[in-house]
């Protein structure tokens, strides 16, 4: 339902005010029976065939649609509802003139087999996605250094900042190394007091565990990690963790893996 709001709605109504024309856009959500009657399909008809969207319907449909000049924008919603949507999809993404977006169910767009429904080149966008996120400031940039560079100011003056301002932080220094610590060894085994030790061997540092954990805190308070709980695989039971007061050990794990991308690029620029 999120995603179908941002796309119907949010999207949508982003196009019009940048100047696309409202007949330049054209939206189908496959599991309304009104858009699909526009197709000349029936929902009902579908339900009762257990059967999908007939995509050559819905293409004859596309066409009578894209008559004139100048980008047109498809909005499909559910799209895992149109029979054989791969290669439908991949005829579009060929066309000049026309730019599409999609959501669909997670259980079958990202099923292990559909990437042999597309070529190779197609993943390039899911691969953005994974180590730069969604951002509109970091993805509209072009090249990787630019991106980092963006990457790497939206975590200095958002993430950090934000947190030595509220929580009065005075050795800045110290909770960046931690946070870059922490993101290059993620899903590891942790606690203060091996933290603390890292830190007076590497960084000749005389940080305490109490410190540590303050910091660990601030960082779960902000979203930026959680502690993950232990698992006993052959006892297929949890091992029970401290309380987070009594904290010593635990896995961590970061919230967002461009997380992991922002603290690579300090950790590169020397501020590790």
């Amino acid at each position: 339902m999120q995603q179908s709001c941002l796309l119907n709605n949010l999207f949508y109504h982003h196009l019009l005010e940048s100047g696309v024309d409202a007949d330049h856009i054209i939206r189908i959500a496959f599991d309304s029976a009104d858009d699909l009657y526009l197709i000349g399909e029936s929902l009902i008809q579908i339900e009762k065939e257990n059967r999908g969207v007939d995509p050559e319907k819905f293409m004859a449909y596309i066409r009578s649609k894209v008559a004139g000049e100048g980008m047109y924008y498809l909005l499909l919603d559910e799209i895992q509802m149109l029979d054989c949507f791969e290669a439908v999809l991949n005829g579009y993404l060929r066309k000049d003139n026309m730019d599409v977006f999609v959501t669909g169910s997670n259980a079958k767009l990202l099923s292990k087999d559909i990437a042999t429904d597309y070529n190779g080149d197609k993943y390039m966008g899911l691969s953005e996605y994974m180590l730069y996120g969604g951002i509109p400031l970091v993805v509209l940039r072009e090249g990787a250094n630019d991106k980092a560079a963006a990457l790497q100011n939206l975590f200095n003056e958002i993430y950090l900042r934000d947190i030595t301002k509220r929580n009065r932080v005075k050795n800045i220094g110290e909770l960046e190394d931690l946070l870059n610590i922490l993101s290059s060894a993620i899903g590891s085994l942790t606690n203060p007091e091996k933290l603390k030790n890292t830190f007076k061997t590497i960084k000749k540092s005389r940080i305490t565990s109490a410190t540590i954990k303050k910091y660990l805190d601030y960082f779960e308070d902000s979203f930026l990690i959680e502690s993950a709980q232990r698992y006993d695989i052959k006892g297929k039971a949890y091992i029970e963790t401290l309380k987070k007061s009594e904290r010593t050990r635990g896995r961590t794990r970061t919230r967002s893996g461009r997380l992991r991308t922002g603290t690579s690029f300090m950790m590169t620029t020397g501020s590790l």
